[in-house]
């Protein structure tokens, strides 16, 4: 009975803390809540009780780009999501250190940017994996997207030397022509290529 009620009681002190905090949010005048508790490093300074943004290209800013982007792409998000004026209030109270980047920097660059390291990562597995594979085998599939477009994808798949199935996606295109054995061929081979 006393586990029951100690139970109720964290409980309900949850509860008041979540309503205060929803209270600071909705007002507009949430106290910075983070203190500086390690030693200043770099541009972690404090100023005036609140943190110092960092620095635009610094590494931490970097990993915050990159773990947004994982985010967006993950749950299928658009990237006009970052320009939200919620999203941009939502990520100040979690990180008052980062900049929230517009949608054009997560298209055009960070994208890229995870895309070649992504790449990189699956061609060194590739690489080592297959040298050891005595068979293998792709899998391709076609299908037509909700804004009514054709596309085509190629899988790779094998057994490791831990006798675990792995699928590696090769590629994945917009077909632009008729869907002849030929342009299959083609495009498939471009994917193999790349």
């Amino acid at each position: 009975m006393a586990k029951i009620k100690d139970e109720r009681e964290v409980a309900q002190e949850e509860a008041e803390k979540g309503s205060h905090l929803r209270g600071q949010l909705v007002t507009g005048k949430r106290k910075d809540m983070l203190q500086v508790m390690a030693s200043q490093e770099g541009d972690e300074q404090q100023v005036s009780g609140r943190y110092k943004k960092w620095a635009k290209q610094s590494d931490q800013q970097l990993d915050f780009d990159i773990a947004v982007l994982m985010f967006l792409v993950s749950c299928n998000l658009p990237f006009n999501l970052v320009e939200n004026q919620g999203f941009k209030n939502f990520i100040n109270y979690l990180c008052p250190r980062a900049h929230v980047k517009t949608r054009n920097a997560f298209s055009q660059w960070k994208l890229d940017l995870v895309y070649q390291n992504l790449k990189a990562d699956v061609d060194e597995v590739l690489k080592r994996d297959l040298k050891k594979c005595s068979q293998m085998a792709l899998t391709t599939d076609c299908w037509t997207s909700k804004s009514n477009e054709p596309f085509m994808s190629l899988t790779l798949h094998y057994i490791n030397d831990d006798f675990k199935l792995e699928a590696m996606h090769l590629g994945c295109d917009l077909m632009s022509e008729r869907h002849t054995c030929k342009y299959l061929y083609n495009k498939n081979f471009f994917f193999l290529r790349n």
